[in-house]
């Protein structure tokens, strides 16, 4: 993995997230969605877990 794969995870995530969350019924399937994406298995974790593959110097680019 490198820093470009990595962002163009984290673009489409985001975008994802983005249509999920205008589509919001209720607090209920909002609570679902915010542990879909930020919870501890969700799909944030999973991206940013990833991380520690990249190359120990780009780690410091990766992060911000």
């Amino acid at each position: 993995m490198n820093i470009g794969e990595l962002q163009s995870q984290l673009d489409a995530l985001k975008s994802e997230a983005e249509s999920a969350f205008t589509s919001v019924a209720d607090a209920t399937e909002l609570e679902t969605l915010r542990v879909s994406f930020l919870g501890k298995k969700g799909k944030l974790t999973t991206i940013l877990r990833g991380m520690g593959k990249l190359p120990k110097e780009a780690r410091p680019e990766a992060g911000k």
